[in-house]
C-alpha cells in the first residue's frame, strides 16, 4: 500500500469518527450517490445471475428446458459434485443460488418466461421474491406493479405476505362456512328422522284407533 493511500484512508477514518453536519446540497449528493451505486450494484447482480444460469443450463442440461424443469441434469454427477465443491468453499455460491440463477435466466431469456417483458425493470431480489407467489393472477399483477413503480424488495415481500395471509384467511373462512353448512344439514337430517319416527308412531296409533272404532261400530249394530 502506498504512503498516499495510507494518508487518504487515515483521513477518511478520522472524519468518520466525529459527527458531520452536511449541508442540504451535500445531503442531496449523498442520497443520489447511494441510489446510483445501489442501482449499479443491483443491476449487475441480475446480470450475474443470468450469465451463470445460462452457463449452467448449457453445460449441465444441454439447454434442455424439460430436463431443467424436472431437475434432471444430463451431467447429474458432475452437477452434484459442483454443488458439493462450492458448499465447501467460503464466499462461493450455494446450490440454492445456482438454481436461482437458472430460474432467472429461464424466466428472463425465454418468451414464455415471467420476466421476459419486464425483466429489465425488475431487480434480481424482486424477481426472486416474485417467483414465490403461487397465485398466477396475483403474480402477474405484482410483476407489472413492481416494473412500473420500482418498489423495494422489503415492500414487495410485505405485499406478498399480505396476499398470502389474505388467501389463508379466506381459506379459513371458507372452511368455517362449509363446517357450518355441514352442521346445519346434519341437524336438519336428525330433525327429519325424528319427525319421520313421530309420523310412523302416529300412523300406528291412528290405525289402532281406526280398528277400535270399527269394533265398536260392529258391537252397536
Amino acid at each position: 500500500m502506498s504512503k498516499k493511500t495510507e494518508i487518504i484512508e487515515a483521513e477518511l477514518v478520522e472524519e468518520s469518527e466525529g459527527a458531520v453536519q452536511l449541508t442540504d446540497k451535500e445531503s442531496v449528493l449523498v442520497e443520489q450517490a447511494v441510489t446510483d451505486i445501489q442501482n449499479i450494484y443491483i443491476g449487475h447482480a441480475l446480470q450475474v445471475y443470468i450469465d451463470v444460469g445460462k452457463y449452467l443450463l448449457a453445460t449441465f442440461y444441454d439447454d434442455d428446458l424439460e430436463r431443467f424443469k424436472e431437475k434432471k441434469p444430463v451431467e447429474a454427477s458432475s452437477f452434484n459434485e459442483l454443488c458439493k465443491r462450492f458448499s465447501e468453499m467460503n464466499n462461493a455460491p450455494k446450490k440454492s443460488w445456482l438454481y436461482n440463477a437458472m430460474n432467472l435466466y429461464y424466466e428472463n431469456h425465454y418468451e414464455i418466461g415471467l420476466f421476459h417483458a419486464h425483466g429489465k425493470d425488475i431487480v434480481a431480489t424482486n424477481q426472486l421474491a416474485l417467483l414465490t407467489v403461487e397465485d398466477e393472477k396475483i403474480q402477474e399483477e405484482l410483476i407489472v406493479e413492481v416494473a412500473e413503480n420500482k418498489i423495494s424488495t422489503r415492500v414487495l415481500k410485505e405485499r406478498i405476505k399480505s396476499f398470502s395471509e389474505g388467501s389463508l384467511t379466506n381459506t379459513k373462512k371458507y372452511r368455517k362456512s362449509l363446517k357450518s353448512i355441514k352442521t346445519m344439514l346434519r341437524n336438519k337430517k336428525t330433525h327429519l328422522e325424528g319427525t319421520a319416527k313421530q309420523v310412523q308412531t302416529l300412523k300406528s296409533k291412528l290405525s289402532a284407533w281406526e280398528k277400535e272404532i270399527e269394533g265398536l261400530l260392529e258391537e252397536s249394530k
